[in-house]
């Protein structure tokens, strides 16, 4: 064979074969995310499986999981919570709602979700709480989680309930320029038992319950950070069974800081909460 002939030869393969890798490389990642998506359903699907079991069934409407190529995407197009574990039914609805991974962190969620949120309550109360935006980010590992963060922007929330024979309702009102929560593992003195770190904060808040009390009607900014030991009791919930689990494993509420500003007005305070065997 002419050394011309070869050589030409030689040159088009190099000239082609990085399409060809790129090619594989697709049809790989392909493969990896449609496995990647067949594992998220399944966990979903168990997930589901068990709060049914523990009496709370959730229905996520018009489910889809899709984000391909670099992005697991779960969306639905309403959320769904019954309970009637305690006897009375809760029902908690809210609107569209979106749950985000990188591919390449599927242990990191992006949760996003469109008001308003609807709750029909036993005693025939109702509630619903809109906001203009929440997001919600969950660092999961495979023993736990290792940060959860919520921030609600304008959250307004509203308890309807029955008053008198006649009816009628009686409407309470909360509403916040911002709320944010943020929880995660004490790794410190703290860690035997099993105790997780919270923080809680609002801005321009206007609680009509609070103003009364103060003769205030200014706005308030409250700010919490504490840690909750014996946090496993609440691992189904926070139901009666679980507090009184919680007290008899000598729970507690550990606050390092409570600060409270409402016009001229400020309070702080520190401190341990926990309750007795009168539940006090």
């Amino acid at each position: 064979m002419p050394a011309a002939t070869t050589a030409r030869r030689n040159s088009r393969f190099w000239l082609y074969a990085p399409f060809g890798l790129l090619a594989l490389l697709a049809a790989g990642w392909s493969a990896l995310w449609f496995m990647a998506r067949g594992k998220v359903e399944q966990h979903l699907d168990a997930g589901i499986a068990r709060e049914a079991a523990a009496g709370r069934n959730w229905t996520c409407r018009d489910r889809s999981i899709g984000g391909y190529p670099f992005r697991i995407e779960v969306r639905c197009a309403g959320v769904t919570l019954v309970s009637s574990r305690w006897g009375d039914e809760v029902k908690i609805e809210t609107g569209p709602a979106v749950a985000v991974a990188q591919a390449t962190a599927p242990g990191h969620l992006i949760l996003q979700a469109t008001g308003p949120l609807t709750a029909t309550l036993p005693a025939k109360q109702n509630a619903d709480l809109s906001w203009s935006a929440l997001e919600a980010s969950l660092r999961l590992t495979t023993s736990g989680f290792e940060r959860i963060s919520l921030v609600v922007r304008e959250p307004v929330a509203t308890l309807r309930t029955p008053d008198g024979a006649d009816g009628s309702l009686r409407t309470e009102s909360l509403r916040s320029a911002l709320f944010e929560a943020h929880l995660r593992p004490n790794q410190q003195g703290y860690a035997s038992q099993q105790a997780i770190d919270v923080a809680l904060s609002t801005k321009g808040a206007v609680m009509p319950v609070l103003d009364g009390l103060l003769g205030d009607g200014a706005p308030s900014d409250l700010d919490v950070q504490a840690t909750i030991s014996q946090s496993f009791a609440f691992r189904r919930g926070f139901n009666p069974d679980a507090l009184e689990s919680w007290r008899t494993a000598n729970g507690g509420i550990e606050i390092t800081r409570l600060g409270l500003l409402k016009g001229s007005a400020r309070l702080e305070a520190s401190g341990r909460l926990g309750l007795d065997e009168a539940h006090r």
